[in-house]
């Protein structure tokens, strides 16, 4: 499939709800780990005073989806989470659409 700028784009993992659904493994957020400091307010006035400290800065998997017209861009394990919950819903609405039909409500 070609874009219009002629790059070749890898096809979309999935379609839902006419949007195609793109991973991307770029998009992360940086966080800091403040878990090994005494006090953060402390440790944030001694930074700025230019004192090192021990702040771990991590980088973690963007949770946000990123819409562009119809293409929606997420992390691979954003993507998962999304599946594994439209799975979950879907079986459980099957589940009790069954109930429904077998106890005749």
């Amino acid at each position: 499939m070609r874009t219009e700028h002629g790059i070749l784009a890898p096809p979309p993992a999935m379609m839902m709800a006419g949007l195609d659904i793109y991973e991307n493994e770029l998009l992360t957020v940086t966080r800091e780990d403040w878990s090994q400091v005494r006090s953060k307010a402390r440790a944030i006035r001694r930074r700025k005073r230019g004192f090192p400290q021990r702040v771990r800065t991590l980088v973690v998997p963007d949770p946000k989806a990123y819409r562009m017209g119809n293409k929606v861009y997420m992390h691979p394990q954003t993507f998962r989470m999304l599946r594994e919950l439209c799975r979950d819903r879907i079986s459980g609405q099957i589940d009790r659409d069954f109930f429904r039909m077998a106890s005749g409500f």
